[in-house]
């Protein structure tokens, strides 16, 4: 499997192969560095697959925190 099939299948094996829309924001000179890190250690196949599971994990944790509060409220 080359870079560009291990790519694809991070982008779309795992989003239930939604279609990808284009984001720009800034990001600290920090940030880019660690995550041009890992994406030389291969824990990415790029910047853009990195920071797409960061934005999932947030919102995986965040959702999954709000909806949990109002379990409680209401159970």
């Amino acid at each position: 499997m080359d870079k560009e099939e291990i790519e694809r299948a991070y982008c779309y094996g795992f989003n239930g192969g939604f279609e990808l829309e284009l984001v720009t924001f800034l990001i600290p000179e920090a940030y880019l560095m660690g995550l041009d890190k890992l994406v030389e250690e291969g824990l990415y196949p790029s910047r853009s697959v990195a920071v797409r599971f960061a934005v999932q994990d947030l919102l995986r944790r965040e959702l999954w925190r709000q909806v949990k509060i109002v379990k409680e409220k209401y159970a």
